[in-house]
């Protein structure tokens, strides 16, 4: 998960703290709220972020990074580490159909498969998912975009902060989203035993709607924790040019996903 959670984005344009934005009550119908929900999911061609994350896997050296992060909306991911500033040690780039990744620090590469990397990783996911949790949308299984008539795929209840939403896809993955005074708060998918956790917290005023500076992610196999990333967010711009490239240099040694998992995990 090293490679798919250490993703967020934040804002720099004029932010505040934000104050809350959807009226939670027993009066707030559940197809109102989700309405929210979904509206509030940002619309975007393209946006760039400057990050800080920490690291933990399930041994406890954990790690810590600055980064940068682009996307094209519905296209493509970036993700370039440098723990020394203007050093890159690490790129990650995830597409529609595809995953590669440039380590600097031992002169090698992986492209594989995004199908490979979800079976190697145990992920429930599709880049468009994986697109919604970063950018804190609430989604359908599979589905780029919510349609005007999605509340009526999804089950709901009351939780003491708001409203729970869930769905199932057609391999029997559960998806739950949990809405509270400021939007999104959380998602969790939950594949048999194994489990991904996703937590939303301090929310600011970013182009007009509520979103979360930091997002806590955790995941587990079999109930056994595996590992968490802790994500910080600065600087996003959004609709500016983006360009996105993966070249890889001479004399770098091609290598399987599992060896770098393998690294990841000790």
């Amino acid at each position: 998960m090293l490679l798919v959670l250490c993703l967020a984005l934040t804002g720099c344009r004029t932010r505040e703290i934000v104050q809350p934005t959807v009226a939670v009550n027993d009066n707030t119908t559940a197809e109102h709220f989700f309405d929210i929900l979904r509206t509030q999911s940002s619309s975007f061609s393209t946006f760039t972020a400057k990050l800080n994350f920490d690291f933990t896997p399930a041994s406890g050296k954990g790690m810590s990074s600055r980064g940068t992060l682009k996307i094209i909306h519905n296209q493509r991911l970036e993700l370039s580490f440098q723990p020394l500033a203007g050093f890159e040690v690490m790129r990650l780039e995830i597409s529609t159909d595809s995953v590669k990744m440039l380590d600097r620090m031992n002169k090698r590469y992986i492209a594989d498969s995004f199908d490979k990397l979800r079976g190697e990783m145990h992920l429930a996911l599709t880049f468009s998912n994986l697109q919604s949790i970063l950018t804190n949308a609430i989604f359908l299984p599979g589905e780029s975009e919510l349609a005007d008539n999605a509340f009526a795929r999804f089950e709901y209840n009351r939780s003491a902060t708001g409203l729970v939403f869930r769905a199932v896809d057609t391999e029997g993955i559960k998806y739950s989203f949990e809405g509270c005074s400021n939007g999104l708060c959380a998602t969790d998918i939950a594949s048999g035993a194994d489990r991904l956790n996703i937590n939303y917290s301090a929310f600011e005023t970013l182009v007009g709607r509520a979103f979360p500076m930091n997002i806590n992610a955790q995941w587990s196999e079999k109930e056994v924790i595996k590992g968490s990333v802790q994500v910080r967010y600065s600087n996003i711009e959004y609709d500016a040019p983006v360009e996105i490239k993966f070249t890889v240099p001479k004399n770098y040694e091609r290598v399987g996903l599992a060896q770098i998992l393998k690294i990841a995990g000790e």
